[in-house]
């Protein structure tokens, strides 16, 4: 028997969760992607390539996370399609469904068919040997 997925009211704003509201603010700073890619460093100081690429990665996530913010979260068409998206994906039906896409459009059968054969091979992977590291 299917699940059948809740479907919100889409003329109402959807509710944030208790935790987003004790979040601390992105930065301001953080507003666009340009702002994100700043260089930091000064001149004369020697590169870092590890910690430089940290620092331009924890920008553009605040950055991308302010942007978030102003336009998606706590929208009901937004929370909707997501949710659904993130159901989609569990035990990868979504990745199953798109290799089936692709063979289709393509007319190809084996194409959905490798595709299920590497994602049976990357969940055997992943949940068995790698999950004991």
């Amino acid at each position: 028997m299917a699940t059948r997925l809740p479907t919100p009211d889409l003329d109402q704003p959807a509710e944030k969760p208790e935790s987003a509201e004790s979040e601390p603010a992105a930065d301001a700073s953080a507003g666009s992607l340009d702002s994100a890619f700043r260089r930091t460093q000064k001149p004369g100081e020697s590169e870092s390539v590890p910690g430089g690429l940290v620092a331009a990665l924890d920008r553009a996530d605040a950055a991308v996370d302010a942007w978030w913010d102003r336009c998606l979260r706590g929208r009901a068409w937004a929370d909707r399609v997501f949710y659904a998206a993130s159901e989609a994906a569990n035990h990868s039906i979504l990745w199953h469904s798109l290799g089936a896409a692709a063979a289709a459009v393509h007319r190809r059968p084996g194409i959905a068919l490798r595709s299920s054969a590497a994602l049976a091979v990357e969940s055997a992977l992943v949940n068995g040997p790698v999950k004991q590291i």
